[in-house]
């Protein structure tokens, strides 16, 4: 699928990150005919996605925001480690980031980098 934009931002891995992220993915996506709710929904997964990169990677975060037919968003960090879905205790305050992405994104996978890591998922534009 061909993109007709591509936005990129690198963060520290800090906790002030993942507010600039979900501001940045949000002016990016304004800027096409995207539907409210589909930009609120990348800007939460966005959220989940920075926040494993500084916990679990402690790295950088590397956005990139691409447009086309679809919304396509990916995060690299530094950790070759693959990430894991982790289900069942609804109780728990953390934890439950890729299951939101799991369940919320029309799709997403990740793929090793000599670098580490991206974790992608993409959303329709409706």
């Amino acid at each position: 699928m061909p993109f007709i934009d591509t936005a990129e931002a690198v963060f520290p891995a800090v906790p002030e990150t993942v507010g600039a992220a979900r501001r940045f993915t949000r002016a990016a996506l304004r800027r096409h005919a995207i539907a409210p709710e589909t930009i609120d929904i990348a800007v939460l997964l966005v959220s989940e996605l920075a926040t494993n990169a500084i916990v679990h990677a402690s790295s950088n975060v590397h956005l990139r925001v691409r447009v086309g037919d679809q919304v396509r968003i990916e995060v690299r960090d530094a950790s070759p480690d693959g990430p894991e879905i982790t289900s069942g205790d609804t109780e728990r305050e953390a934890g439950r980031g890729l299951e939101l992405v799991s369940s919320l994104a029309d799709g997403w996978d990740w793929s090793p980098r000599a670098e580490g890591k991206v974790v992608w998922f993409a959303l329709g534009r409706h």
